[in-house]
């Protein structure tokens, strides 16, 4: 246990996972279910496919990045929808 949290390499992707689960959960306990589920399901695939590429993964064809242009798009959307509706 010692070597893993010493081993920079172990724990900053581990520091990093646990702040995205801290904001994930205050996301939650202070927002609508309606608008915070499904904006955290999407964003955390964006995200998990953007850090692989900047870590040099292969995502794809051309209908990956439709599809995170999409998910964004659909995101923006669901964004724009809360806004509208707050009294």
């Amino acid at each position: 246990m010692k070597f893993l949290f010493l081993n920079y390499k172990y724990a900053v992707p581990l520091v990093l996972n646990q702040c995205g689960s801290l904001v994930y959960y205050i996301t939650l306990a202070s927002t609508d279910l309606t608008l915070a589920v499904p904006l955290c399901n999407s964003l955390a695939l964006m995200f998990t496919v953007t850090t692989g590429r900047m870590l040099g993964e292969d995502i794809g064809s051309s209908r990956a990045a439709l599809g995170m242009l999409l998910t964004g798009l659909g995101v923006a959307l669901c964004i724009a929808e809360s806004v509208d509706e707050k009294p």
